[in-house]
């Protein structure tokens, strides 16, 4: 019997060719992609709803929170979250407008003469801000209604 190699060489490993990344692996690399953009937008729209609740625009502050709460949610992180909830912030939207129509009331009833309507007025828009800044965690914002 000759030995020729050829043998040999037919068993012979080719050598190692590098083979892409499995469907797996990218499915897996798409889902973290979308993760990432999920909390990215989450902090962002979270940021907005600071700002909103600074400047004491709740309406505002409460439409970027539920973005912020959605956003957080498709991410599964809720850490990314902080302060007052959409609920709360819309709680504190409808106080506000609360004190705005009482704040009206007070000055139509300071032009009518009538002191002590516009004084309760006063009091009842002091009351109802409070109750706003309250809910959204923000600042007080009801030394002016106080003042009148």
């Amino acid at each position: 019997m000759s030995t020729d190699g050829g043998d040999m060489q037919a068993s012979a490993q080719e050598p190692d060719v590098a083979e892409g990344p499995t469907d797996e692996e990218l499915a897996s690399a798409e889902e973290a992609r979308e993760i990432q953009e999920h909390a990215d937008a989450a902090r962002e729209a979270q940021e907005r709803a600071d700002a909103d609740v600074a400047s004491g625009d709740y309406a505002a502050a409460a439409q970027e929170r539920e973005i912020a709460e959605n956003e957080a949610w498709e991410a599964g992180d809720s850490s990314l979250l902080q302060g007052a909830s959409s609920a709360e912030l819309d709680s504190a939207a409808a106080y506000h407008e609360e004190a705005d129509r009482h704040e009206r009331d007070e000055a139509q009833h300071g032009r009518d003469g009538d002191y002590a309507a516009a004084r309760d007025d006063a009091a009842a828009a002091a009351d109802a801000q409070g109750w706003a800044d309250y809910k959204a965690g923000g600042d007080d914002h009801t030394g002016q209604a106080r003042a009148e």
